[in-house]
């Protein structure tokens, strides 16, 4: 009887101890996903303007009005 009640006893402590395990997990992982999409959102930022910048560079190349130039021409077909 007192061989049972024992092994009861170190299976409930092994599944508390699982189950703590298995909390500090999830809440770890919780953090980790909030960092990363923080994180996510600099790095698409920081991809935009970079974008943006080529866009305006292009544009001040080839020059505004020409591309003004071309709307028109549209327009007038």
């Amino acid at each position: 009887m007192e061989e049972e009640e024992q092994g009861g006893k170190k299976r409930r402590k092994m599944r508390r101890k699982e189950e703590e395990k298995r909390r500090k997990r999830r809440k770890r992982k919780r953090k980790e996903k909030k960092r990363g999409e923080r994180r996510k959102g600099r790095e698409r930022r920081r991809k935009r303007r970079k974008e943006e910048r080529k866009r305006k560079e292009k544009k001040e190349e080839k020059g505004g009005k020409e591309e003004k130039g071309g709307k028109e021409e549209r327009k007038r077909k």
